[in-house]
């Protein structure tokens, strides 16, 4: 049952993310080491089938040569070679699971060419060795981070502690190896193993470490309900006035604040905004009347719209939007959305 349980769980996330398939393997192999429990090989190959078969039948037994590639790697990078070796293994010919196949040739593609993201103040194209710490010290309430830390100082017992703790080191350890900077939510497995770790205070011998565990909770649960519902965009109270000086992208910018944008324009009878927006929301902003693109280079009269994200110069590929950092704005849209009035085209 176990075993089984194990297959499915493996199978499930694997099916839902396909850098499962990259975390989980590590932290197998350290959970049966920590446990020092002999897998037997038949025991493995049984392991490995079942799993293939429900990843298989995920995706419908599919059986078809692979679809073209959204990212291929460079050709210098060990990530590149891996690609083009193994599609040139496959060539023309039909595979189990094809859309499987070519969502992690291209994962591998999409982390060797890097992806444009943003860290302290500074734009980067294949991330830093650091960024996933700093976004979990920044984007996880400080109850949270406190019950983390004395959980490993007064831990009750040493598997309640050492197990999650080194299911969560491998993680983020995994993660940072990846050259994908773009938000908390590629970390967001490290979670479940927090919420045992923290949990085991709850259990502990020490009245003194059950009684700080009961007040962290409660705060923690205030932070949570605080949030509503800015729930995206949240920040701990280190750098919460200033957050975009520290992460932007999916951590604190999605699109999400749209809907409370074209709430503003039609309280205040605005009738032509100029918007540049990053991440998703292309309904929303179909809904929001006389919405005009704006560009870098443009200098309107008039209401204009940017995201934070792009104001720091995130997802543009020319000019920047520095000389609107010289004007106040006249009030900002949800924590994501800046809006300036201009009586008349300011001086370039």
């Amino acid at each position: 049952r176990p075993a089984l349980k194990a297959v499915l769980a493996f199978g499930l996330a694997a099916l839902t993310k396909f850098s499962a398939l990259f975390l989980l393997p590590p932290i197998a192999v350290a959970f049966f080491a920590l446990a020092r429990t002999r897998v037997s090989w038949r025991m493995a190959v049984a392991f490995v089938t079942v799993l293939i078969l429900l990843l298989w039948a995920g995706y419908g037994f599919s059986w078809q040569p692979l679809p073209p590639a959204q990212h291929s790697a460079p050709r210098a990078t060990l990530q590149g070679s891996v690609q083009r070796g193994l599609e040139r293994v496959v060539g023309p010919h039909a595979v189990p699971a094809p859309a499987l196949v070519r969502g992690l040739l291209d994962m591998l593609g999409h982390n060797a060419k890097g992806h444009q993201c943003y860290l302290l103040g500074k734009l980067g194209q294949r991330g830093w060795w650091y960024y996933f710490p700093i976004v979990l010290a920044l984007k996880t309430t400080l109850p949270l981070l406190a019950l983390l830390a004395l959980a490993l100082a007064w831990g009750p017992r040493r598997r309640m502690v050492v197990y999650p703790g080194v299911a969560a080191a491998v993680v983020l350890a995994v993660c940072m190896l990846s050259n994908l900077n773009l938000g908390v939510r590629h970390i967001l497995t490290i979670y479940p193993f927090f919420g045992l770790l923290a949990a085991g205070l709850f259990v502990s011998p020490r009245r003194a470490a059950r009684g700080v565990a009961l007040v962290l909770g409660l705060w923690h649960g205030a932070e949570s309900l605080a949030a509503h519902p800015d729930y995206l965009p949240y920040f701990n109270q280190t750098v919460r006035s200033h957050a975009e000086d520290f992460l932007l992208d999916s951590n604190l910018d999605w699109g999400q604040d749209l809907e409370r944008l074209r709430r503003f324009l039609e309280q205040e009878r605005i009738d032509t905004v100029y918007l540049s927006f990053f991440g998703r929301g292309y309904p929303i902003r179909q809904r929001i009347p006389g919405t005009r693109p704006l560009e870098p280079q443009d200098r309107p009269a008039g209401w204009v719209a940017v995201s934070q994200a792009h104001l720091a110069g995130l997802a543009l590929s020319g000019p920047s939007f520095a000389w609107l950092k010289s004007h106040q704005p006249r009030v900002q849209i949800g924590k994501s959305i800046l809006v300036y009035y201009f009586p008349k085209s300011p001086a370039r």
